[in-house]
């Protein structure tokens, strides 16, 4: 039973230091954790807008294809130390693995400059709706000053 000892023992050093948890005291992580959890259940803000499908959907390729990369990094890695002949399938799907998550990256920026520009209209120059930038339109009441 040491391992228990030494156990108990760590945790009355972190009850000194931080506090206790488990009797109701102050931690230095539990405000953070609370906003945290009323972050995750209040809806999105008005402010920020829901991304274009195409963008969306590209970005949900470029995570699917850099875990799968990812996966055949970890089998070439495992391959090389056991002397495998899987080494030399996992380094080339690893390596058109690199290939596609920059291809879908790419894929990402274009998409998003295309939905930036539909968001403007055809033909012209002002900036997204949405955006900082405002047209500055004339106030129908003022009348322009005579001189």
């Amino acid at each position: 039973m040491p391992v228990l000892g030494m156990i108990r023992r760590f945790e009355g050093m972190i009850d000194a230091e931080w506090g206790s948890l488990s009797h109701g005291g102050a931690s230095p992580w539990a405000a953070p954790l609370q906003h945290a959890v009323r972050a995750w259940g209040s809806p999105m803000s008005a402010a920020r807008r829901r991304l274009p499908d195409e963008v969306r959907s590209a970005a949900v390729r470029a995570w699917l294809i850099f875990s799968c990369t990812l996966v055949s990094l970890m089998v070439a890695v495992v391959a090389s130390y056991g002397h495998s002949w899987l080494l030399t399938p996992a380094l080339l799907t690893t390596g058109l693995g690199v290939f596609g998550t920059l291809w879908c990256l790419l894929e990402i920026l274009i998409s998003r400059q295309i939905a930036a520009q539909r968001l403007r209209g055809p033909g012209s120059a002002s900036p997204p709706a949405g955006s900082r930038e405002t047209k500055r339109r004339p106030d129908p009441h003022r009348t322009p000053l005579q001189g």
